[in-house]
């Protein structure tokens, strides 16, 4: 009884901070990190505030949380993409970062433009995120270079930053700037595209 007790209140504490989590990603989407406050975390998520601060002592603790989970993210993909050939690797990769950043595209761009002005929040967004997906990055094209899988990379971390790039400046293009210019450009035709210069290039040989 006392272990099923333990069981049900664990279950209880583990949905509690999934709660405040997607209340402080709704938070953050709406008003920004900066202008953000425990308060109106709270208040999104229908609990006391004080309820919040026996998970996170503070917003910053809730945001390294919310980080350190999408490099949880990208560390699982990189280790499926391990297991698929080159192909079906990058089709499987841009397919994953496409989607979560066409749902996430607002939140991202009001945090990469906060970032700008706040070192604090561009270390941990350096730190927590973008550093550690250009490594998985960086050491999956040396490991396929190793494997004889593609040709030896002269520069693979600076390669790894450019096939990186290719997905904040695409949903950009298709969610915001030219969302009804480029309705016709499916996402399908743009990772095709990419799957295609990555296995053939396009100089003439």
């Amino acid at each position: 009884m006392i272990n099923l007790t333990r069981a049900v209140n664990k279950n209880l504490k583990v949905e509690k901070k999934e709660q405040i989590l997607k209340a402080s990603m709704e938070t953050f989407s709406k008003v920004g990190f900066a202008r953000a406050t425990m308060r109106k975390i709270a208040q999104t998520a229908d609990i006391a505030v004080g309820t919040i601060y026996i998970y996170f002592k503070n917003k910053d603790e809730i945001l390294q949380e919310l980080l350190s989970r999408q490099g949880e993210e990208h560390e699982s993909a990189f280790e499926k993409m391990s297991e698929l050939k080159f192909e079906k690797a990058i089709k499987f990769f841009y397919e994953e970062r496409f989607a979560a950043m066409a749902k996430l595209h607002n939140i991202s761009n009001l945090f990469m433009f906060e970032a700008s002005q706040n070192p604090k929040l561009r270390n941990a967004i350096y730190k927590k995120v973008f550093e550690r997906i250009n490594e998985y990055m960086k050491n999956y094209l040396i490991a396929m270079a190793e494997k004889k899988k593609i040709r030896r990379i002269k520069d693979p971390e600076a390669m790894s930053i450019v096939l990186l790039s290719i997905i904040n400046s695409v949903v950009n293009f298709k969610e915001v700037l030219f969302s009804k210019q480029m309705k016709s450009v499916t996402y399908e035709r743009i990772i095709d595209t990419i799957v295609d210069m990555a296995l053939n290039g396009l100089a003439l040989k």
